[in-house]
């Protein structure tokens, strides 16, 4: 499955994107390009591709 094929399809659902600043392995240039709206990214500034996330997720987590 390539998210690239259902671009369209999401580009419709309300969406945040959160990339690490320090992520080799999706850097935030890329998901910037992917996104095309700067506004809908967090960039977190400690955050590689595996680590410091720990920082947000009191900002992110939602309990049903």
């Amino acid at each position: 499955m390539n998210l690239a094929d259902y671009r369209h399809q999401f580009a419709e659902l309300p969406q945040i994107h959160y990339v690490g600043i320090k992520d080799k392995v999706i850097p935030p240039v890329l998901v910037e390009q992917f996104v095309g709206n700067k506004d809908l990214i967090i960039k977190v500034k400690n955050a590689s591709h595996n680590s410091g996330w720990e920082e947000i997720y009191p900002k992110v987590w939602f309990e049903k």
